[in-house]
């Protein structure tokens, strides 16, 4: 029994200190930087995002989360390995969140989006 629950304590602190990264869950979501009605016409645009507890696309780039830092009650620093256009790089974004339901907003490095409703 000591054993089992040594080997428990270890798995458990590996898990852990080997903790994946997810973006929160206030961020994620269809966003888009123009008029919420133009989210549909926006999606083949740089003016749309998914983002996803792992990571964010928009057209011609995905970025992988890689690590997330909470910095006030709705800011987080989050770093990315992203790629797009045969192009790879590594990127480290202040990202905040405001507001509820329809009238939230995603601000990204003073880029402001609001979530698409379809």
């Amino acid at each position: 029994m000591k054993r089992l629950l040594s080997s428990l304590a270890v798995i458990l602190l590996f898990s852990v200190a080997a903790g994946v990264a997810e973006i929160p869950m206030a961020l994620r979501g269809v966003w888009s930087s123009g008029e919420i009605l133009a989210c549909s016409a926006a999606h083949d645009t740089d003016y749309f995002i998914i983002v996803t507890y792992q990571k964010y696309e928009s057209h011609e780039f995905v970025c992988d989360v890689r690590e997330v830092k909470q910095t006030s009650l709705s800011s987080w620093k989050l770093s990315f390995s992203c790629s797009g256009e045969g192009l790879e790089w590594e990127t480290t974004e202040n990202w905040s969140f405001k507001g509820s339901s329809s009238k939230s907003t995603l601000s990204i490095g003073g880029h402001i989006f609001r979530p698409c409703t379809f």
